[in-house]
C-alpha cells in the first residue's frame, strides 16, 4: 500500500512540474543528509536524502 500511495504522490508531484515547465516556470527543491566529514561523495550519496522544501 505505501508503494502504491508514493507512486501516487510522485505522479503528481509530475504532473503539476509539467504544468509549471509550460508555464516557464522551474521548480527546486532542497534535501539534505548527514554525512562523516572525510567521505568521499559518490552517486549512491543522492539516496535516502531529507527532503526540505
Amino acid at each position: 500500500m505505501k508503494e502504491i500511495y508514493q507512486q501516487t504522490v510522485k505522479d503528481k508531484i509530475q504532473r503539476q512540474n509539467q504544468e509549471f515547465s509550460m508555464e516557464g516556470l522551474r521548480v527546486l527543491d532542497f534535501t539534505y543528509r548527514e554525512i562523516p566529514e572525510n567521505h568521499t561523495l559518490t552517486i549512491k550519496d543522492e539516496n535516502h536524502l531529507v527532503f526540505l522544501a
